[in-house]
C-alpha cells in the first residue's frame, strides 16, 4: 500500500515524539527540525528511527542511498528529507535475499 506524503511525515513525527518522550524531552518536531543538531537523536537513535518506519511500512528500505552521498556520511538530516526519502522509495520492489553457497 503506497501511502501519502501526509501520512508518512504523521508516522514519522510520532516515532520521533515517542522516542523524544522515552527519553524526557519536550521538543517541537517540524518538518526543518534535524535529527541531530535539533532534536538531540545519536547515530544509534537514527538506526532506531529507520527500524521503526521499516516496522510500519512492512518493507526495509534502502538508507544508505540516504545517508551516503558522493561515498560520505551525511552528519544531519531534516524530517523532511527523511520524509521525502520514505516516500520515493516505499514503492520499491524488496531485494532477493542473497544465496549462501
Amino acid at each position: 500500500m503506497i501511502r501519502e506524503k501526509n501520512d508518512i511525515l504523521v508516522t514519522i513525527s510520532g516515532i520521533l515524539t515517542t522516542m523524544l518522550e522515552d527519553m524526557g524531552i519536550e521538543e517541537e518536531i517540524e518538518t526543518g527540525s534535524k535529527l541531530v543538531e535539533d532534536l538531540g537523536f545519536s547515530s544509534v537513535d537514527s538506526l532506531h528511527i529507520m527500524a521503526s518506519i521499516d516496522m510500519e511500512l512492512g518493507k526495509k528500505l534502502p538508507y544508505e542511498k540516504l545517508v551516503l552521498r558522493g561515498g560520505q556520511y551525511v552528519s544531519d538530516l531534516t524530517v523532511q528529507e527523511l520524509a521525502d526519502f520514505v516516500y520515493d522509495t516505499q514503492d520499491r520492489e524488496d531485494p532477493e535475499p542473497m544465496k549462501m553457497s
